[in-house]
């Protein structure tokens, strides 16, 4: 059920998909993913349901590129700039203590 979602809600529809993930994230239990990136610009698309909100981090190379709390229930797009390849590190959390699930995509468009 999750992964159709995470497939309807981010589709690999638009560029070169360089990191996909989903899943659950609980309270207190931040879900890691990492993903080899170019470098250049690229996009991260995210998104969650199941709560009113989630967080997600997105660190290349011990540099913090994303830290938000978002609204769950639509899709949300940052674009990043990566100045050499690198690994990135994706942390998806429950906000206000509420689980949630949750998709990422990150894209060179």
């Amino acid at each position: 059920m999750v992964t159709s979602w995470a497939l309807a809600t981010i589709p690999d529809s638009n560029g070169v998909s360089y990191s996909f993930g989903y899943g659950v994230a609980l309270p207190n239990g931040p879900v890691l993913a990492t993903a080899a990136i170019p470098d250049g610009t690229l996009v991260l698309e995210y998104s969650c349901r199941g709560a009113s909100t989630g967080h997600l981090m997105l660190s290349v190379g011990g540099a913090d590129l994303v830290d938000s709390e978002y609204d769950c229930g639509r899709v949300w797009v940052h674009t990043i700039v990566v100045e050499d390849g690198a690994v990135a590190e994706i942390r998806a959390t429950a906000a206000h203590g509420a689980p949630s699930a949750y998709a990422f995509r990150i894209v060179k468009r």
